[in-house]
């Protein structure tokens, strides 16, 4: 137990309730992993998501348990996370690589250079190569834009991007190869939010999904066709009082990752929901997490989900500034394996 509980931390206390819903934050510093499929050993409590949605990754809970404690040790969702190489292929140039987004293909990386429009894309040979040096990336010409979330719709690929004028707020916008471009329309937007970090999965049996971050909260949006018109709802059991950025959503559309600050600096956190139900995000007590240091004390932000090649588990891409000891560096993309499923 932590002694000298604040009041806020007293009024949790009077409003448990019974089972435990694990749903992980994607962190690991100071305990090992436990498995997605299993509940946390002796944890018969859960606490109001809304009161503990801004609370720090480290705040001590009711039902604390102990630091050292670690079920299910070994058991890792994600492994740790690897590099991309951020080496140029004409100059062999290391750059500062922000936002990955895996195309279609499966085996097509594309990232956005820091502080800039310009975008640079890295290939491999089959789902376990490794991806080759950075070439700037001459495809799709339809101006400045960012965050792209690329898919597949009757053979042919499509992006969601974000895009801006100086001094204005962002949008959203639909853009097939030949630079065609639509705007997105929404209802249940406030007019002239900033939309960030879109991600769009299929509808299977149902209707399109889009996650959008817009004025610092994440949004689920729904529409019949990707063109729009999107209606857009808060996700509200996940939102916190701080800023909630970058969202992705699995192809089968029951994890969601994205990048918050709630703990200091931008994490990778992760929810899930029953087909059907809502997205929910519960902070386990002393960052129970995943035991593969997918988080870091730098920026870890911009997350990309994909499915393996073998149909089991999902790749992570995401950018941090980690540096490759430890300490601060240029951004740069790593990838990890999942058994998010």
């Amino acid at each position: 137990m932590v002694m000298g509980r604040t009041w806020r931390q007293l009024f949790l206390a009077a409003v448990l309730v019974a089972g435990c819903h694990v749903v992980l934050p994607l962190s690991s510093r100071g305990n090992d992993g436990i498995s997605e499929d299993r509940e946390a050993p002796d944890l018969p409590t859960v606490v109001d998501l809304a009161l503990l949605s801004d609370l720090p990754l480290d705040t001590a809970v009711p039902g604390d348990l102990p630091r050292d404690a670690a079920p299910d040790a070994g058991q890792d969702l994600c492994e740790s996370p690897q590099p991309v190489n951020n080496m140029l292929s004409d100059t062999g140039q290391k750059i500062s690589l922000v936002e990955p987004a895996l195309m279609p293909d499966g085996n097509t990386l594309l990232a956005r250079e820091d502080q800039t429009t310009t975008h640079w894309v890295a290939t491999r040979p089959g789902p376990s190569g490794a991806f080759g040096p950075w070439q700037k990336w001459s495809g799709w010409l339809f101006g400045d834009w960012e965050d792209p979330s690329f898919f597949r719709r009757g053979g042919t690929d499509y992006a969601i991007v974000a895009r801006s004028v100086r001094g204005g707020s962002r949008w959203l916008e639909r853009c097939d190869p030949a630079g065609t471009c639509d705007k997105l329309s929404f209802t249940g937007l406030a007019p002239g939010l900033d939309l960030d970090g879109p991600d769009i999965r299929a509808g299977v049996g149902g209707p399109e999904e889009l996650v959008l971050a817009a004025g610092g909260e994440l949004y689920l949006a729904t529409a019949t066709d990707p063109k729009g018109p999107w209606s857009a709802a808060p996700i509200t059991k996940v939102n916190g009082v701080k800023l909630d950025d970058d969202p992705a959503i699995s192809a089968e559309g029951l994890w969601l990752v994205f990048g918050s600050d709630r703990a200091g600096s931008m994490d990778l956190l992760v929810a899930t929901r029953a087909p059907g139900a809502d997205f929910e995000l519960l902070w386990l007590p002393l960052q129970l997490a995943f035991g593969s240091s997918v988080n870091s004390p730098r920026e870890d932000a911009a997350p990309d989900l994909a499915p393996m090649a073998s149909g089991v588990g999902l790749e992570l891409f995401f950018h941090s500034d980690r540096g490759e000891s430890g300490g601060p560096g240029p951004f740069t993309i790593y990838r990890a394996s999942c058994e998010l499923k």
